[in-house]
């Protein structure tokens, strides 16, 4: 995650709604050097909804992630947490991308 957290540890659950600072996300195999995949975000995303697999049978978990990222966290329609309203006439653009980086 942007602050160094790692998903290695977490609860079972395997989706992780996760308030990031920074504007770049990592992942790596075993956390070592090497070709990662790095996710970015403009500011208009404040949120990251990562889904790691393990709810899945064994044979498919832990064998793939996504990671989203989000304007608001799940259920702002309910809570109205970071909620985005827009007035008829109004619009918003945001930006987004992927990239692979190599050590």
């Amino acid at each position: 995650m942007s602050d160094g957290r790692r998903l290695r540890g977490r609860p079972r659950s395997g989706n992780y709604p996760v308030r990031w600072i920074g504007r770049q996300a990592h992942l790596a195999a075993n956390d070592g050097p090497g070709t990662r995949v790095g996710l970015w975000a403009g500011e208009g995303y404040r949120w990251l909804q990562v889904f790691t697999g393990d709810p899945l049978g064994p044979d498919r978990r832990r064998k793939a992630v996504a990671i989203e990222p989000m304007t608001c966290p799940p259920n702002a329609f309910v809570t109205a947490d970071d909620l985005l309203v827009l007035e008829p006439g109004e619009a918003v653009t945001h930006t987004w991308g992927i990239q692979v980086l190599s050590d």
